[in-house]
């Protein structure tokens, strides 16, 4: 009796769907409705059990939303990032990083003094814009965005990445009318999807930041190439610098946003005209 109530409290869970309310957007250029989504544990507490035998209380609405980061993280996600390296093939092909010990420290310097300083401080405002349902605000960090990458190929594999986050948005949630091609940035829609789905504003920089370091460590695997073992030990060197990278992104006022990488855009001006390509960047 008891394994049958616990099996149908387990697909009660299962089957559950999060409400939907309609709050009143800006988007860019209209107005329109975005849904807030209530996650299904949005109330109380779950308790579940240690390896030690002892209960754990872990918030629901973490449960919840933690599911949802993790959905946005994952590679099944079609974005299209497997099909850039943002500069990565023309470093590769240059020769100017050397073995696994130069690439974690590349990537943890890029994230650190790049990203934290550029992408995340962007997206955090985006991310306080579409709380404050003001769309046209988001889009004008988003073009600034956009506006600072120092290629044609950087510059569209932010619009590409942006537009196809927007259209997975413009599916999940319908109810948002969202124009996708009027998004100009991978951050401009991870924002709203992070906003739309309850997850807390660092944690979705830490989204934002992860997704960065994963996506490069991938197309080093292909490049290098580095085998599983190899890639999941340089991207365990480069996590925890993420936390770092996400406080600097955070404290930063809006005259000290920026960042400027030389070598990377004359990397990426040289792989547009690299003779053998397996990337779009």
């Amino acid at each position: 009796m008891a394994t049958a109530t616990a099996t149908a409290t387990a697909m009660a869970i299962i089957t559950s769907t999060a409400t939907i309310t309609t709050i009143t957007s800006i988007t860019t250029g209209a107005r329109t409705d975005m849904p807030s989504l209530v996650p299904i544990f949005a109330s109380g507490v779950r308790s579940l059990r240690s390896h030690e035998g002892m209960n754990v209380r872990v918030p629901r609405a973490t449960l919840a939303y933690t599911a949802r980061l993790l959905q946005l993280a994952s590679q099944s996600l079609p974005t299209g990032a497997f099909a850039y390296s943002s500069g990565l093939e023309a470093v590769v092909e240059l020769g100017w990083v050397k073995g696994e010990d130069g690439w974690r420290e590349y990537l943890v310097t890029m994230l650190t003094s790049s990203v934290a300083r550029l992408e995340i401080p962007y997206f955090l405002r985006m991310y306080d814009a579409w709380e404050a349902r003001d769309g046209a605000l988001a889009a004008s960090f988003s073009a600034r965005l956009r506006a600072s990458r120092e290629t044609r190929e950087l510059a569209e594999q932010e619009g590409q990445m942006g537009r196809a986050l927007a259209r997975v948005l413009k599916e999940l949630f319908p109810e948002l009318e969202l124009d996708d091609r009027s998004f100009r940035t991978y951050a401009q829609a991870l924002s709203l999807g992070s906003v739309c789905y309850g997850i807390p504003r660092e944690e979705a920089a830490t989204l934002l930041a992860y997704s960065w370091v994963e996506q490069h460590v991938t197309a080093l695997a292909r490049l290098l190439p580095l085998g599983p073992l190899a890639s999941q030990k340089l991207l365990d060197g480069v996590l925890p610098s993420i936390g770092r990278a996400v406080l600097i992104g955070s404290s930063l006022k809006d005259d000290e946003i920026g960042a400027s990488c030389p070598r990377l855009a004359l990397a990426s001006a040289f792989h547009e005209t690299q003779y053998c390509r397996v990337f779009r960047s």
